[in-house]
């Protein structure tokens, strides 16, 4: 099968940098690692990743990216071909890295005290130690000086001799967890804690300089060589109101703060300048990351941000191979499926959008400007049909009695069915706006519909059986081995593909008038199972969509 990953939304963001020639910006969040272009802040690739990312960090030359996993995994990501070229499993969780770009050496941290050295080239194990009692949160590095910053208070000065490290120094001047650590070009290491306090270290010595008290704990640091500045975030994270985050831009020569930002931040927990000084982009625990330009001061430039909520429904768009997603937050997106990128967004009424469907005319190069309709239905019990064009029109057809979890319209346009929880199919009449007839059958509640190309209505339920209508209520039962997640109808209308929540999906042939013949049976292995759906294109392909932690994958099966 062949995978392309999409973004429904990025998670809570981890880490964010900037590549050290300034033409990418990358984050991760949740299972994946997202990279922007700089000159137009599109979307440059997405890496799926294991297990949650906990860190990224550039290589010096800018094309590749190295990931940390909270499952020990580490890849080395090739920017150019999109894929790993080298990866690793370390032997325990990983909380963050950093790069020796003089010597080619990842250091990682780890969530019990874990420091380990390794080889950029081949990944091998160079030196391994127990650096602290607590989660390692911090690494920074200066040449041959290594200084790490954990949960248990404490700041180690390391020295890199010969492919180990040694001890020199135990930096004491936090009362609580050490976040985050960063060299100047001044010679100063420069530390934030829970505690609130910013401080300053002079290097070798390790004596403390300066310190510098915020209301809030100091999660995440940066500097700007060229402009001496030092970036500080000071957040409550899980104390507070995420309102109150702060940053504040730090003048290294004067010695004083020249600007604060606070706009609504919401819990940054990473923050990162490119190499010009121009940009700044901060991201953390609302899945959002924003961006400032500099001209006198820094001002908001942007923001990056799909989905709020949990992802409903995937489809293809009638006529091109475009991806459409409804969410939980009501919002309906518009994925370009040759790059991944949002080509279009809506914001729906209510709350938990569950699923829409579109009429035959409809089209994405067309969303916004024909007679094409799309119906949505939700937790609000509520069918809206809106006409998508240049002014978005809606009218309210009907209602269920409990939430609406399917929505299909007929070859024609004319006639739209609706299904959810209390297991009936509701037939409307478009044109006269009304509801013609309800079809009672199934046990459990209507998970999908579609109409074949004999305008028979095909439904999956809850009660593991698939059921073929005709509109006067004749009905053909097909019995599958668990609850049927989705139904996808191929574009000529005589072949559709069902998925069950165990892995299992089935091709059906459709006849005119007999009963459904199965053709085929495909299982997916045991690690694919978390299945979401099955879609066709119009070409007739075959796609499963799989979904978690805010990624969606389509894999194309071969028929």
């Amino acid at each position: 099968m062949s995978h392309k990953v999409i973004a429904a939304s990025y998670g809570r963001i981890v880490s964010v940098k900037y590549s050290p020639c300034g033409r990418y910006l990358a984050f991760a969040g949740g299972r994946g690692i997202f990279v922007y272009l700089m000159e137009d802040i599109s979307l440059y690739r997405i890496f799926l990743t294991s297990s949650p990312v906990r860190a990224i960090a550039f290589a010096h030359y800018g094309g590749k990216i190295i990931s940390a996993c909270e499952d020990g995994q580490i890849n080395i990501w090739d920017l150019s071909s999109g894929v790993s070229d080298r990866e690793i499993k370390e032997t325990f969780s990983l909380t963050t890295i950093s790069i020796n770009f003089s010597e080619d050496i990842i250091i990682c941290g780890g969530e019990e005290g874990e420091i380990s050295l390794r080889s950029l080239k081949n990944l091998e194990c160079i030196y391994a130690i127990k650096g602290h009692e607590k989660r390692v949160n911090a690494i920074a590095i200066k040449e041959n000086f290594l200084a790490s910053g954990s949960s248990d208070g404490k700041i180690k000065l390391w020295q890199e001799e010969k492919n180990e490290i040694k001890e020199l120094l135990i930096l004491e001047g936090h009362n609580d967890e050490v976040l985050s650590l960063i060299f100047t070009h001044k010679d100063f290491l420069v530390s934030g804690g829970e505690d609130g306090f910013i401080n300053f270290w002079t290097i070798p010595e390790g004596r403390l300089q300066k310190s510098i008290k915020r209301k809030n704990g100091i999660t995440a640091l940066a500097s700007d060589s060229v402009e001496d500045i030092l970036l500080s975030v000071s957040s409550p994270r899980y104390y507070g109101t995420f309102a109150e985050d702060v940053i504040e831009i730090y003048d290294l020569r004067e010695e004083m703060v020249i600007q604060k930002i606070e706009e609504k931040l919401e819990g940054i927990v990473s923050i990162s300048i490119n190499p010009g000084g121009q940009y700044i982009a901060a991201g953390g625990f609302n899945e959002t990351v924003k961006i400032w330009h500099k001209d006198k001061n820094y001002s908001f430039y942007g923001k990056l941000q799909r989905h709020k909520g949990l992802m409903r429904l995937i489809k293809f768009t009638p006529h091109e191979t475009n991806l459409v997603s409804a969410s939980s937050d009501g919002t309906v997106i518009f994925w370009h499926m040759a790059t991944g990128e949002i080509t279009k967004k809506m914001e729906l009424k209510g709350e938990d959008l569950k699923t829409l469907a579109f009429s035959p005319s409809g089209s994405l190069m067309a969303t916004f400007s024909g007679e094409n309709i799309l119906a949505s239905g939700g937790k609000d019990k509520e069918i809206r049909i809106w006409y998508l064009r240049e002014k978005m029109e809606s009218f309210i057809i009907g209602r269920h009695e409990q939430t609406i979890d399917t929505l299909c319209f007929n070859n024609s346009g004319k006639f739209l069915v609706s299904g959810g929880m209390e297991g009936k199919i509701y037939i409307w009449d478009i044109e006269k706006k009304e509801l013609i007839k309800i079809l009672k059958g199934h046990e459990g509640g209507i998970t999908s519909l579609c109409f074949s190309s004999f305008d028979r209505i095909i439904s999956g339920s809850y009660d593991g059986t698939i059921k073929i209508w005709t509109f006067e209520g004749e009905e053909v039962s097909l019995k599958t081995e668990w609850s049927v997640n989705n139904i996808s109808l191929r574009t000529d209308g005589k072949l559709f593909a069902s998925a069950t929540n165990n892995g299992l999906i089935q091709l059906w042939d459709i006849p005119g008038t007999s009963v459904p013949t199965l053709l085929k049976n495909i299982r997916l292995p045991v690690s694919d199972q978390y299945l979401f759906s099955v879609t066709f294109d119009k070409e007739g392909n075959l796609f499963i969509v799989d979904y978690y932690d805010n990624l969606m994958r389509l894999s194309k099966i071969k028929l």
